[in-house]
């Protein structure tokens, strides 16, 4: 990561703000749009291995972002599938949907969490 903070570094601000610019906007016309240069600059800055660098760290700090977001609505759906499954007016097709989603993302969830341990095991013995 700090390589990459690095690299990010060594652009001018408009290729930085293009950078975020580029993930909050999705497209390069619009970034183009955002910093006042055209189409061209833009792609052209994106070959450039600091502008890449930028670009994955404005989308990792957007998707640690969503992620927090996410994260705080796990304990209200949480609460809504429990609703759902105790409810006399659900029906058993519901229930059943229910569940299947409860158990596939406690299988998902138990799965990265064993990858997740088993890559720090890794990073322990390697580094």
């Amino acid at each position: 990561m700090e390589e990459k903070q690095d690299k990010a570094r060594d652009l001018t601000t408009k290729q930085r703000r293009a950078a975020t610019a580029l993930v909050t906007l999705g497209t390069v016309r619009a970034a183009a749009g955002e910093v006042n240069v055209t189409d061209r600059t833009v792609s052209r800055w994106l070959q450039l291995p600091a502008m890449q660098a930028a670009v994955r760290q404005a989308e990792e700090a957007s998707l640690d972002e969503s992620t927090r977001r996410l994260v705080s609505l796990t304990a209200g759906a949480t609460s809504v599938i429990i609703r759902i499954l105790q409810s006399d007016k659900a029906t058993d097709a519901i229930k059943l949907k229910a569940a299947a989603l409860v158990l596939h993302n406690v299988v998902k969830l138990r799965e990265l969490r064993q990858v997740e341990e088993r890559l720090t095991t890794l990073e322990e013995v390697l580094l």
